[in-house]
């Protein structure tokens, strides 16, 4: 208990006494600079999310069949030539079922 406590005292202590300074980091850019960006990709991808079961008669028999669940999302990929800065939007334009249901 002891040495728990002496070793307590010299972490707070050596704490106290940590100088600390920060620097602002130089930036290839300063922040007034405008950038110019172009497009230079632009594609929609349809990625498969999820799968659910929907359910409908059929001659009265109830059943039951998968629904698939698609997301269409596009990428832009802008490019800044003065800077050679990359940046990139993602939009997801639409939610699509394999089958057609309420």
């Amino acid at each position: 208990m002891l040495r728990f406590l002496i070793l307590t005292l010299v972490l707070l202590f050596s704490i106290n006494h940590i100088e600390t300074s920060a620097e602002p980091l130089e930036l290839d850019t300063p922040k007034n600079t405008i950038h110019e960006w172009k497009e230079i990709e632009n594609h929609v991808e349809k990625i498969h999310v999820d799968t659910h079961y929907i359910e409908y008669r059929r001659n009265f028999i109830k059943e039951t069949r998968p629904c698939k669940i698609y997301h269409h999302i596009r990428t832009i990929v802008y490019y800044c030539e003065i800077h050679g800065h990359t940046k990139v939007e993602t939009v997801l334009e639409k939610i699509e079922h394999s089958e057609d249901h309420s």
